[in-house]
């Protein structure tokens, strides 16, 4: 039988009747799309736009480094922590958003991790707020990194995975982030060496989410840096925090940019 979705509740198909959901936590993370199949929580990377907002601050057409706008602090948080594109709601997303996405803190893709990196971080799923989230990351050092998020919350465990595609140099138009995510759910029985395997990634992928972030590097005045090897990009919280990918060969959230540097811009969805 099919479900449809809504905000907290699921409903049979064709009726009105509201049907028991799994636990709070699988309700509060579920999708606001009414008709939409799904029978799992809606995932941090969903709620993530496909592209950086390019010059006319609407979606670039491409993931290429010179397609996307930069903004300043001010400019971002004045502009777009509300803003519709194409009928649909976005906003500026605070770095706890982003935090259901990366990890808390940098792992690096070039580091050969001989045991895990544990993590207890507080992110956000849409407007839900979740604190002291069980995650784990490890990589071989070979520019993957794979992630488990949520692994004391099994209804809503995800796993990640990033890897750094095109030519990682200064100049390169084709590098970026792609990030995927895979909803695992309480039935998964493994741990982050599990899905740290790139044969787990090859099968059973048809619903996995994927994102790409390219690495646009900054502008500080009017000088372009770090095009192809650094990724910046704004948050809503004070202090002017960020996103970023490239720095150092990691990957991570929070550190503090400088408020009249330019970075690009990725929007989050607002109604999911």
């Amino acid at each position: 039988t099919k479900t449809y979705v809504g905000r907290y509740k699921t409903f049979a198909e064709g009726t009105t009747d509201e049907l028991p959901v799994k636990t709070e936590a699988f309700a509060a993370a579920k999708s606001y799309h009414t008709g939409l199949d799904i029978d799992r929580p809606r995932m941090p990377l969903e709620y993530v736009a496909e592209y950086n907002l390019a010059d006319d601050d609407t979606f670039a057409d491409s993931h290429a480094n010179n397609a996307s706008a930069y903004y300043s602090w001010d400019e971002t948080t004045t502009k777009f922590l509300s803003k519709t594109i194409d009928y649909k709601p976005y906003r500026l997303p605070q770095i706890s958003d982003y935090r259901g996405i990366f990890p808390i803190a940098g792992i690096g893709w070039n580091t050969n991790y001989s045991t895990p990196e544990q993590r207890s971080e507080w992110l956000t799923i849409g407007d839900i707020a979740y604190n002291n989230v069980a995650s784990s990351y490890t990589s071989r050092g070979d520019g993957i990194i794979y992630g488990l998020k949520f692994i004391n919350t099994p209804d809503l465990m995800v796993a990640y995975r990033y890897q750094i595609m095109g030519q990682f140099a200064v100049g390169s138009l084709d590098s970026h982030l792609k990030i995927s995510a895979r909803y695992l759910g309480p039935d998964f029985s493994g741990d982050v060496s599990t899905i740290a395997q790139e044969s787990f990634w090859e099968s059973n992928n048809t619903e996995d989410i994927i994102r790409h972030f390219p690495l646009c590097g900054f502008y500080r005045d009017s000088q372009l840096s770090y095009q192809g090897v650094l990724g910046y990009y704004w948050s809503a919280s004070t202090s002017y925090q960020r996103a970023w990918m490239g720095d150092g060969n990691l990957i991570g959230t929070g550190g503090f940019g400088i408020g009249t540097s330019r970075y690009p811009v990725r929007l989050f969805r607002d109604d999911l």
